[in-house]
Parts: structure tokens; C-alpha cells; sequence
């Protein structure tokens, strides 16, 4: 029997790896790789409304402070993430519209290190979200969001122009912190 199966096995012509049957196919590439920093501008809101929109995120910074929302029409979506702060931390945040109620309460939590928010928000036929703000210069935003099991780019909208990033995760720098103008001692003898 073994010289049977060692005789045939002699007849089938032996493969350089990279030849033969699917030589011409990609290997196994997976999805498309982030770009290091996204180049959309999140500045601004966009124009009209969000509970309007099929299961999405709608992100954006305004005033000093980044908003994320999830907008569904009346169909239940369950929205899921977590956002990284590189080279920072978290300064502030606040929910905005979640739900505290015993059944499918919203909810996010930012670790100890104040360097990562996450999050379960269900959304039906309003916004629910986040607002925060960061510290550090070079801050860098690491997204990676899920609506209802999709985790596409295709499910986030950036800024004024609704613009989606290029692959999930993505990544935004988030701009230099406002610095206050410094007040004047009254004692100031240089003057």
C-alpha cells in the first residue's frame, strides 16, 4: 500500500511556492490599510439632521470640542467603539441624549489613564453621543467604531463636508489645544 501511494505521489510535479493553480491572486490582503493620519478636516457641523440618517456616526470638532452622535432612523441600532488619545489624554467629557433606564442603558467609560473612551450607546430615532475634549500637543485620535456589526468607514460621517475616513480604525490629529492669553501682573516694572 505504501508503494502505491509513494508511486503516485512521484507523478504529481512538484511546485516552486508562488506557482501554480491562483500564481496571479493577491495573497489573503485583508481590508485596506488606515492611512497613518486621515486628511479630513473635522471642523464644523454639518448641515441638517441626524436622526434622519441610517445608522451612522456623525463626528466633528466645534468650539474646543469633539462631538461623536449616532443617528438612526426608528429601527433599534446597537453602536459600539472605542476612541484612543495618542501622545494626550482626555480632558473632559460628557454623554449627550443617552438613556440611563434599566433596559439597554447607553453608557461610556474612560479608563484610568484618562487615553481611552468606550462605549455602548442603542439608538432609535434620536442622537446619542459624547462631547470631549484633549490635551497634549501632537494629540492623535484613534477611532474605531461598529453600528449594528459593520465597522466600514462607510459607516462615519467627518465634519461639515460628511466626509468618511479611508479604512477602520482611523486616526484624526486632534488640533492644538487653545492656549489663554497670559494676564499682566499689575506690578510689572517693565513698563
Amino acid at each position: 500500500m505504501i508503494a502505491i501511494i509513494a508511486s503516485f505521489l512521484m507523478l504529481i510535479p512538484a511546485q516552486a511556492p508562488g506557482q501554480g493553480k491562483g500564481k496571479n491572486k493577491k495573497k489573503n490582503a485583508g481590508p485596506p490599510a488606515a492611512k497613518e493620519i486621515e486628511d479630513i478636516d473635522p471642523e464644523g457641523r454639518f448641515e441638517g439632521g441626524i436622526i434622519d440618517q441610517a445608522q451612522r456616526f456623525f463626528l466633528w470638532h466645534d468650539d474646543g470640542e469633539w462631538r461623536l452622535r449616532t443617528g438612526s432612523t426608528n429601527q433599534k441600532t446597537s453602536f459600539t467603539g472605542t476612541i484612543k488619545v495618542k501622545n494626550g489624554t482626555f480632558a473632559s467629557w460628557h454623554g449627550a441624549g443617552l438613556d440611563k433606564g434599566k433596559k439597554n442603558p447607553d453608557f461610556f467609560r474612560i479608563n484610568n489613564d484618562r487615553t481611552e473612551l468606550s462605549f455602548t450607546f442603542t439608538t432609535s430615532g434620536r442622537a446619542d453621543g459624547v462631547n470631549f475634549k484633549t490635551k497634549g500637543e501632537n494629540a492623535i485620535l484613534e477611532f474605531n467604531l461598529n453600528a449594528n456589526g459593520k465597522s466600514g468607514p462607510k459607516v462615519v460621517r467627518i465634519g461639515k463636508e460628511k466626509q468618511s475616513p479611508s479604512a477602520m480604525p482611523f486616526r484624526l490629529k486632534a488640533p492644538e489645544p487653545e492656549t489663554k492669553p497670559k494676564k499682566e501682573s499689575k506690578g510689572d516694572a517693565s513698563k
